[in-house]
């Protein structure tokens, strides 16, 4: 398959109720940037990353779950590039429910 999704399409993507994909299909993530900082700018105890760790909850990950995908996406590539995740990864954060 050819398709691919990446950055913040990964968020719309993870909000699916039922989350398909196809063999060879791309994930993509990096971290965020803002104005003059990053997300790896500040400790992974600053409350700026709560935001989108709760949003990670809403979507059905549990709390432990949601962090450690958050804390990835950050760590795995800059905002100004793209880590396409393995299938490992993508198996490892329960990304597909199917």
């Amino acid at each position: 398959a050819d398709a691919e999704i990446a950055s913040g399409a990964v968020d719309f993507y993870l909000a699916g109720s039922s989350r398909t994909r196809e063999s060879g299909s791309k994930i993509g993530v990096h971290s965020w940037a803002g104005l003059f900082k990053t997300a790896t700018d500040f400790p992974n105890s600053h409350k700026i990353h709560q935001f989108y760790i709760e949003y990670y909850i809403e979507m059905g990950f549990t709390p432990e779950a949601a962090e450690a995908f958050y804390f990835f996406t950050i760590h795995s590539a800059p905002a100004n590039d793209i880590h396409w995740m393995s299938e490992d990864e993508i198996s490892k954060y329960n990304l597909a429910s199917k």
